[in-house]
């Protein structure tokens, strides 16, 4: 009968112990499948009137890898119609640990006038294989930074300044 029962007693622990390591085993597994996440500070950056050919101050996006296995980042550049009216300068590494973060500075010289758009991407190894962040600014002609101010979008024309007579 004592081994019966002892024989019952080392099955319920054994089946405990199984239970237990493919409960661990499942939540190990888990958090390696999460791998890289990336997280952005910015999901889009507005700059302000430009005139052409003159740089804006920068402005910060803030790359973090909130995942658990490190980001191996592939590329940081810029596309869209107007990128290279956008300039990048980063010292993100190549890999980046996990809880780990970096700056991303843009700044905006527009070539021409009126709305210009680019994106700042992210090519990486997390889920998705890119991220991107919409830029946009306003590029300013001749005249300066004159506007009409119910749109507030519109250029002067030369042709709606007054011409002085001599």
């Amino acid at each position: 009968m004592r081994n019966k029962k002892t024989h019952a007693v080392c099955k319920a622990l054994l089946l405990t112990l199984l239970v237990a390591t493919v409960f661990l085993a499942l939540q190990s597994g888990n958090a390696e499948a999460q791998g890289p996440v990336v997280s952005l500070s910015s999901t889009s950056l507005t700059f302000a009137v430009q005139s052409i050919g003159t740089s804006s101050t920068t402005q910060t996006v803030t790359l973090t890898n909130t995942g658990t296995g490190t980001l191996s980042i592939a590329a940081i550049t810029t596309g869209g119609p107007f990128s290279g009216d956008f300039s990048l300068s980063t010292t993100c590494p190549s890999s980046l640990a996990p809880g780990a973060n970096c700056p991303i500075t843009v700044a905006f010289t527009p070539g021409g006038t009126g709305t210009r758009n680019g994106s700042l991407i992210l090519i990486d190894n997390a889920a998705g294989g890119s991220e991107s962040v919409p830029l946009s600014g306003l590029g300013a002609g001749a005249f300066g930074n004159f506007f009409w101010p119910i749109s507030g979008t519109r250029p002067v024309d030369p042709g709606d300044i007054l011409r002085w007579r001599r």
